[in-house]
């Protein structure tokens, strides 16, 4: 791992980690808060079921004795109600007091005041049993629209909030203001996490986005250092191709000069034609990549005309019979022997695969085959030969422009890592694609379609 490399990861380790502690932070205040609002509301909806539960045992309750002939008040019932005051060992001194209240209060529930429902709940005779609670608690959190198991209980002392589990209460007597009713609530966990469902989705939606953002900013890197691989490889390669024929011009000059070979007619015009051909190489090599330029800049590759394919496969087979140790076979499963495009586009495509196909051939008897098919509005031309094949990890980058499999400073094969480029470049244009399959030890196969116009 280089510097940049280092630096790189520096700065994307403690981002994630940055990210993912706010994500931990937001999601527990908010499953705080959730829990805080479901408190409240079990709250609010305890206190409406005692009072529906109360009111429905006070309907229930026998009509209170009727107050004195003498009292003041037509229609009433006395309400005898003891407070202790003191209480030891010696005895509970108890204060009591009377007081009357209209018995329609006691037939209509629903209208006792809160002072008169605290005392009387106060003595278990009045006091609402935990079934009718628990039928009103239930009816409750349904309006509420909460489906959450619970257990109702009465306790003479207050417990502590954190005394474990969700559990709500509230006081039902004045007279011992320490006596509760408790409801404690099972299953409020899995409850709030669903509810904080859309919450978990966001924060790990935003955790693939960073996460998906950190492997495409990985893969540049992995894509910068394959192009400088490439960079390095090709100024590599270039290098050795200039001063080849450099060299030989350079010879060949210095030879008609100083050896006096320009009176030797033979001798200068051998000496001549292989400076020629050194030349057209050179030319050749340029004027690639002079096209493979004009291409990436949109430029149309040849004109449209009718394309005779056997006479396009015989070119390219006697271009490369005469070689020793090459056999180029051709073969042909098409309907209509004719197709519409740039013949110098599809000649330059099949030169470039076979040259490729005879160059990277470590064996004696070289064998290439060219076939072409005819499927339902495309032709697909394969070309197959038995070489040295290909490592699937360098097929992604085969097409791209300069790249050649890395051999070091080796330049067993010449050339710029430009032929396969070009030819995908054409093969696009043209409106079809490429692709390859190659086994190492055994050989390649290169297949592009063309449509069929």
């Amino acid at each position: 791992m280089n510097l940049v490399e280092k630096r790189i990861w520096w700065m994307v380790v403690p981002t994630v980690l940055a990210v993912m502690v706010f994500q931990g932070i937001w999601l527990r205040s908010a499953y705080r808060d959730q829990r805080q609002t479901l408190s409240v509301q079990l709250q609010d909806a305890l206190r409406a079921a005692y009072d529906e539960a109360f009111a429905a045992r006070m309907d229930r309750k026998p009509e209170l004795p009727a107050p004195p002939k003498d009292t003041a008040c037509k229609n009433c019932a006395t309400v005898t109600t003891g407070i202790v005051i003191n209480s030891s060992s010696e005895g509970r001194n108890t204060l009591t007091y009377e007081r009357q209240w209209p018995t329609d209060t006691f037939h209509a529930a629903s209208k006792l005041p809160p002072f008169l429902s605290a005392v009387l709940s106060s003595s278990p005779e009045y006091r609402p049993d935990t079934a009718a609670l628990r039928g009103a608690y239930t009816k409750q959190l349904s309006k509420r629209d909460l489906h959450l198991p619970f257990v109702l209980l009465y306790a003479e002392e207050l417990l502590p909030a954190d005394s474990g589990g969700l559990h709500v209460s509230m006081p039902f007597s004045v007279i011992a203001p320490d006596s509760h009713l408790y409801a404690y609530i099972t299953g409020e966990r899995g409850y709030l996490l669903q509810r904080m469902a859309g919450a978990f989705a966001a924060s790990l939606l935003l955790l693939l986005i960073v996460a998906g953002c950190i492997w495409v900013l990985w893969r540049i890197i992995l894509r910068q250092k394959a192009l400088e691989a490439m960079r390095v490889n090709f100024i590599s390669n270039i290098t050795h191709e200039l001063k080849t024929p450099v060299a030989i011009l350079s010879t060949i000059n210095e030879a008609l000069l100083t050896y006096n070979g320009i009176s030797d007619r033979e001798k200068a015009e051998r000496y001549l034609r292989l400076s020629k051909d050194e030349i057209n190489k050179l030319e050749g090599q340029i004027d690639q990549i002079l096209q493979l330029s004009k291409l990436e800049n949109g430029l149309p590759a040849g004109a449209r005309e009718q394309v005779s394919l056997q006479e396009l496969l015989h070119a390219v087979q006697q271009r490369y019979s005469h070689l020793p140790g090459v056999t180029v076979t051709t073969s042909m499963d098409v309907h209509t022997p004719v197709i519409v495009s740039s013949h110098d586009a599809l000649q330059t495509i099949l030169n470039n695969l076979v040259d490729n196909a005879v160059k990277y051939t470590d064996k004696a008897e070289k064998l290439v085959r060219l076939h072409i098919k005819e499927l339902p509005g495309k032709y697909v031309f394969t070309v197959s030969d038995n070489g040295i094949g290909v490592q699937a990890a360098h097929l992604p980058y085969l097409f791209d422009k300069f790249y050649r499999v890395p051999q070091g400073d080796i330049h067993e094969v010449k050339g710029y890592g430009l032929g396969l480029s070009h030819a995908r470049e054409l093969v696009q244009q043209s409106g079809g694609n490429i692709r390859v399959q190659s086994t190492p030890g055994v050989g390649s196969e290169f297949a592009f379609e063309i449509p069929a116009l």
